[in-house]
Order: C-alpha cells, then sequence, then structure tokens
C-alpha cells in the first residue's frame, strides 16, 4: 500500500467515525503491528497516537517513511447499546450479586440486607414509568434514591458504576516496594484478613505498591461490623475508597 492509498484511506476511515485502527507494517527487522487513535490537532491535521501513549501524537501523512505498510482496518470500539436504564439496572445487579453472594457474612450486614429485600424488576418497572425521555445516569440515579426512600432501602449504593478491587492486585512484591515493612504488612493483611472477618475482629492494615494502600475493618458503635479498604495518592490523604467485602475484594463507593 502506497502511502498516498494509506492517507486517503485513513482520511475514509475518520470521515465515518473510526478512532481506532489496526495498521500492519514491514521493514527490515520483519513485520509489525500497530494500534493507532486518531484525533484531530489543534491546526486540524489529522494525527495519531500509537497505543500506549498519552501526549503526544504526529501527522498521518508521515507514516511509511523508511517503512512499507501492509494493511490498516478500522477496530474503533462498539459503542453501548441499549438503553441508560437498561444500564442503570445491570449496575444495579452487579452490586446485589456482589453483596448477597461475594460477601462476608459478618461484613456490611445492613447493606446486604437491603440488597436482598430489593426487587430489582420493580426498580426497573419505577424507572421506566418515572424517568423523562432519554434519561441519564444521574436521572436514573436520582430516582432510584426515590424508589429506596418509599421502600425503606436506606443502605444502598446508588450513584456509582460498579467497580471492584482487590487486596492481592496491591502486592508490593510485583512493584518497586519488594523490600522494607509495606512488604510484611501486605503479607500480614493477606494471611490475616479471613481470620478477623471470621471473629468480627478490629484490624488495621498500611502498606504502599502504586497508592497507599489502607485496609481496616472494626465493630462499630451501632453494632455492625464494618471493613474498608483506601487507595490514596502518595503523601497526599485523597484517593478512591471502598467496601471491603470479604477477605480479598473490595467494592467501589467514593472518589474524595
Amino acid at each position: 500500500m502506497d502511502r498516498q492509498l494509506f492517507q486517503d484511506t485513513v482520511q475514509i476511515f475518520w470521515n465515518t467515525g473510526a478512532t481506532v485502527l489496526e495498521v500492519k507494517t514491514h521493514d527490515e527487522y520483519g513485520d509489525h503491528t500497530r494500534r493507532l487513535r486518531l484525533f484531530m490537532s489543534t491546526t486540524q491535521t489529522l494525527c495519531y497516537k500509537d497505543n500506549g501513549r498519552r501526549r503526544y501524537g504526529y501527522p498521518i501523512n508521515g507514516m511509511g517513511n523508511g517503512y512499507e505498510i501492509v494493511s490498516v482496518r478500522n477496530v474503533t470500539p462498539k459503542v453501548k447499546t441499549g438503553d441508560e436504564i437498561t444500564r442503570y439496572i445491570e449496575n444495579v445487579r452487579k452490586f446485589q450479586k456482589a453483596f448477597m453472594d461475594k460477601a462476608h457474612v459478618n461484613v456490611w450486614n445492613e447493606i446486604t440486607l437491603n440488597y436482598a429485600k430489593l426487587d430489582i424488576a420493580d426498580l426497573e418497572k419505577y424507572l421506566r414509568e418515572n424517568a423523562k425521555e432519554n434519561p441519564s445516569h444521574y436521572d436514573c440515579y436520582e430516582l432510584y434514591r426515590e424508589y429506596a426512600k418509599t421502600h425503606d432501602l436506606q443502605h444502598l449504593i446508588y450513584e456509582n458504576r460498579f467497580k471492584t478491587v482487590t487486596i492481592k492486585s496491591f502486592n508490593p512484591s510485583k512493584r518497586a516496594y519488594k523490600t522494607g515493612y509495606g512488604h510484611y504488612a501486605y503479607q500480614a493483611a493477606v494471611d490475616n484478613i479471613q481470620r478477623h472477618l471470621d471473629n468480627r475482629e478490629n484490624f488495621e492494615y498500611d502498606w504502599r505498591a502504586g497508592y497507599d494502600v489502607h485496609v481496616s475493618g472494626k465493630q462499630c458503635e451501632d453494632g455492625q461490623y464494618r471493613a474498608w479498604m483506601a487507595l490514596e495518592f502518595k503523601d497526599c490523604g485523597n484517593g478512591h475508597y471502598y467496601l471491603l467485602i470479604n477477605s480479598n475484594t473490595a467494592v467501589f463507593t467514593e472518589d474524595d
């Protein structure tokens, strides 16, 4: 494929909505496959960024200089299908499944009990009957809160999209922190949290692995046993906050 044909093909892809292309090239070292993200520069020049590159891009017309372009194809991810209510309800199902099927029997009982009481089919009916045309995620959130209030469901997660992390994905041994106190704190957490949850014990562990990781649990004054996981930016005190639901898994609750 000559360079002009390549540029014309990429322009056609861009004009029809493509944003990600797979380009196969060949040089003296062999065959290569590159994934390019297209964008229009401030000078209205069609440009690309290689996969994994965030800040800088290059004009499309510079490709093919010193190597052969074999082929190009559109690999732009498909847009999500379905209406916002359908997506929102699927999100609620994930929260319900996490707390009812995966949560330790001792932790976050008030949330688990409320998800057990939640009739998702009835919630979806309520959203469809009361939502405006083409509702947003926030519109669904507002209606969900109203529904929960009228059905005496006080402990649910309304606003967030479902996301989880695991303690074991923040193993300092797999990062730049292979020695020191952090490694021992992580290992102690992995070895002991199951026992802490089984016995409703207070616990607290801290280490650094990309984030400042803080995992804790305690018997609260209202009699409920709760546990948390925080991923805070280094020496900052702000970050991402999760509810720990078992010895390894935590469910996202808020950013700060």
